[in-house]
């Protein structure tokens, strides 16, 4: 099984992300794990800050990410 932390440093060493952007969602992917199996230790305010925060984050790597899937169609499975 694969961590999702594992994934941004894979799309990184295939040049889908830039290592800065694919630091972000290594660190979005750990704080997917502590929402998971540690909800109970975010509060409100945490999660709330996060969220009003650091869009931006998130709107950046799915801008690299598709900005890649544009740039290289055949390298993509068209049966989804």
């Amino acid at each position: 099984m694969v961590e999702y932390k594992a994934i941004g440093e894979a799309l990184a060493d295939r040049h889908v992300l830039i290592p800065s952007l694919a630091d972000t969602l290594v660190a979005m992917a750990g704080y997917r794990n502590r929402l998971t199996h540690f909800y109970d230790e975010v509060s409100p305010k945490e999660l709330f800050d996060i969220v009003t925060t650091k869009l931006a984050d998130v709107e950046a790597v799915l801008d690299a990410v598709l900005a890649w899937l544009r740039t290289h169609p055949e390298l993509t499975d068209e049966s989804l």
